[in-house]
């Protein structure tokens, strides 16, 4: 059996690169701990030392610390100052990483406790939205409103239900904002089906994982008994299910939480700034520290941020500050279109470039964007002008067609009640199942709350083919049932020919699920792409850009060799009893490899599209004709957060 490591004796903290402020909050012995950090005033710095600190100067047991941020990025950053301040050994015992993967850890141990199956999967939010609008289909409902799709305000209102932990009965209840009374009519019987399916798919979305590891904390609060120590970044970011999972991980009262309620920016994804507030009023005379000096910008800036932000009569007092240089002034321009926006950015790009005769690059010029959509006037006038560009965050490698289709086997191979992954590969490679027999299918299972995959096992699998008759159309079955008719077991009635398809897919699918916990994810994924000569269906289906996409399925592979690869260094000497405190590979969209029980490693395989979305960054770069500037200059960076934002979740 692994034992655990210690920090060696001859390790210690040099303390002397931090402020006064700094230094204190490092060295704050235990009880509760608020950090108000303001923007680059090394929170980062402060934390992992302090990480460090209870280590090595404290003797607390890495595997007994919690360390919580927002986004894998930050995770991966976290880990790596921690690692290099205590040692790898010391610092793998340390569990870092996002709420959403340390909740999906606990679950993938302990959800049994709350009757829930450990080997369920995590769908992102193109997945919830498919099931959605399948939900409307099949309720007759029209998702779209003129030109509005209105899956979106559903999700989002089913993501408040859930925050505010509110059943689908409970929530007709809510009055609802303005703003979604159009669809009003549609929540509460979406919501219902909605949980019902993903509960039939042993599913979960994001909001599940906090939703349903709070009740785990809540209800058997023995499993946090090993957590002596608590950190939690960027605390500003937290909603309500967060704010709780907090507090229960704090049930030691050695918690420390970091942030600036100034840079609060997610109430649209119902984040409470107002945390840093409820927590000084739940302990009693906690630590409150707050970091001012800013060590990044200049002057100028920090004066003219803290001007707006002062407007705030609301928060809590503070004053930044920096012994940087002045800097420039900042420039504030207020236009009437996004044409005439994008036309004054591109001037003043030509303007600066030229009065510093090209000293300062384009390579080192950004413009940062909201929304995929901004970018469109941007390029047309760069292009006008002949300056070169890279457009990040578009066209992201997993959104691809043929990277989505793989993935979607790999999930049926986790989890093969997962029927958004089934509707996308039902017919790839063709197999002649056509949109209609996929709406009957999604009909017939909703009547019956079964997942795609054990319907048709039993249709396919199970039973003798029915004897040939004409299939009643979806208007007939829907005033059968009106008149009390009990139509849950009408056939789907396949032809004989889809029935044999489907025959096999669904024993393909059984294969893949059966071996799937002793084989790599590199080996099942090569099994798919031979099983269903994935390599012809390309050529055949995308003559122009097969070539181009085999290439991408290659790079497919790579990466899950390499995911492969990470996966066994990090279980290298760990036992089971271990597996809590070791580090996962982080997540994206909230989601991570996920130990904590017997199978780690076949629990953590439904992950590979977050984690393989992580270690991939969006290969899709766009630039425009160089005329002069020289290209010789490099380009400009056009930065689209709307991603990054979705994924700080």
């Amino acid at each position: 059996m692994a034992t655990a490591a210690a920090p060696s004796a001859k390790m210690s903290l040099e303390l002397a690169g931090l402020n006064g402020p700094q230094a204190q909050a490092v060295q704050v012995p235990r009880g509760p701990l608020i950090l108000l950090a303001g923007p680059g005033s090394g929170k980062t710095k402060v934390i992992t030392h302090r990480v460090a600190w209870l280590i090595l100067h404290q003797r607390v047991r890495p595997s007994s610390i919690v360390l919580v941020t927002f986004t894998n990025k930050a995770a991966e950053e976290m880990k790596s100052r921690v690692t290099q301040l205590v040692g790898k050994a010391v610092a793998d015992e340390v569990l870092m990483g996002t709420f959403h993967s340390m909740c999906c850890r606990y679950l993938r141990k302990h959800a049994a406790k709350i009757g829930l199956d450990p080997s369920f999967t995590i769908k992102d939010p193109s997945d919830c939205k498919q099931l959605v609008k399948n939900i409307m289909q099949t309720l007759r409902m029209e998702n779209k409103e003129g030109r509005n799709d209105l899956t979106g305000p559903i999700l989002h209102w089913i993501s408040e239900m859930k925050n505010r932990r509110l059943s689908p009965a409970q929530s007709l209840r809510v009055r609802l904002e303005d703003s979604l009374e159009n669809v009003k009519k549609y929540n509460q019987p979406v919501y219902e089906l909605f949980e019902e399916q993903m509960r039939a798919q042993n599913a979960m979305d994001f909001d599940d994982l906090l939703l349903y590891c709070l009740e785990l904390f809540e209800k058997f609060p023995e499993v946090l008994k090993p957590v002596h120590y608590t950190l939690v970044d960027e605390f500003q970011d937290t909603n309500a299910l967060q704010f709780g999972l907090t507090r229960c991980l704090s049930w030691y009262d050695n918690l420390t939480v970091v942030g600036d309620p100034d840079q609060s920016i997610y109430s649209w994804r119902h984040a409470d700034a107002n945390g840093f507030t409820r927590l000084i009023n739940l302990f009693q005379n906690p630590t409150v520290i707050k970091l001012d000096q800013n060590y990044r910008s200049t002057s100028s800036i920090i004066n003219f941020s803290s001007a707006v932000i002062a407007k705030d009569e609301s928060r809590i007092e503070r004053k930044l500050f920096t012994t940087n240089a002045d800097g420039p002034p900042v420039v504030f321009r207020s236009v009437d279109t996004q044409d005439m926006e994008a036309t004054v950015i591109a001037a003043e790009i030509c303007r600066f470039y030229r009065l510093n005769q090209g000293r300062v690059p384009l390579s080192q010029m950004a413009v940062l964007l909201r929304m995929n959509a901004q970018s469109r006037p941007l390029e047309e006038v760069f292009n006008r002008a002949g300056i070169p560009y890279r457009l990040l965050g578009g066209a992201r490698f997993m959104d691809r067609i043929e990277i989505k289709d793989l993935i979607a086997y790999l999930n049926l191979a986790q989890n093969p009640l997962d029927s958004v992954s089934f509707a996308r590969i039902a017919n790839v490679p063709r197999r002649q199942v056509g949109p209609v027999t996929m709406e009957y299918l999604n009909e017939s299972c909703t009547r019956m709350r079964l997942s795609y995959f054990a319907m048709l096992k039993r249709e396919c699998c199970t039973q003798a083919a029915p004897a040939k008759k004409k299939r009643r159309s979806r208007k007939a079955v829907a005033a059968a049932e009106a008149a009390g008719e009990d139509v849950r077991s009408d056939s789907l009635m396949l032809g004989p020919v889809v029935r044999e398809n489907l025959r096999k897919l669904i024993e393909l699918i059984d294969e893949l699920h059966r071996d799937s916990k002793t084989r790599s994810v590199l080996e099942t994924l090569q099994i798919i792409i031979d099983k269903i000569d994935y390599k012809t269906h390309l050529e055949k289906d995308h003559k122009a850009s097969a070539e181009s996409r085999w290439e991408n399925v290659n790079e497919l592979l790579n990466m899950a060799a390499r995911f492969d690869r990470q996966w066994t260094e990090d279980m290298c000497g760990i036992d089971d009893s271990q597996l809590d405190a070791m580090n996962d590979s982080t997540d994206s969209k909230g989601s991570g490899a996920c130990g904590g029980n017997d199978d780690g490693e076949a629990d953590s395989k439904d992950h590979l599209r977050e984690q393989l979305a992580n270690q991939t960054e969006s290969k899709k770069t766009m630039t425009g004709k160089a005329k002069s500037p020289p290209a010789a200059a490099g380009g400009i960076t056009v930065k689209v957060e709307e991603g990054a934002a979705a994924a700080a979740a």
